[in-house]
């Protein structure tokens, strides 16, 4: 629980959700010691995983290649 409402929001924040939905007093820290740790395990296992799921078997190309590409981008959605 600890990481996944450190994940969530601010640390403090975690503390707080940790006390109402678990009843478990709690620091800030250790809501953040706990999702730094456990994110590291996640980046770790996904390095571990990553040759293996990245190396795609791609289709050959047929046909002259496309020489120009447009891409349009409105921004809406894109939180400032």
């Amino acid at each position: 629980m600890l990481a996944w409402v450190g994940h969530q929001t601010a640390f403090q924040r975690g503390k707080e959700q940790m006390k109402i939905l678990a009843g478990l007093e709690v620091t800030t820290k250790a809501v953040e010691r706990t999702a730094e740790a456990i994110g590291e395990d996640i980046v770790h296992e996904n390095k571990k995983r990553s040759p293996a799921l990245s190396q795609l078997d791609l289709p050959e190309m047929m046909g002259p290649p496309i020489p120009v590409l447009y891409v349009e981008m409105d921004g809406t959605g894109v939180p400032w």
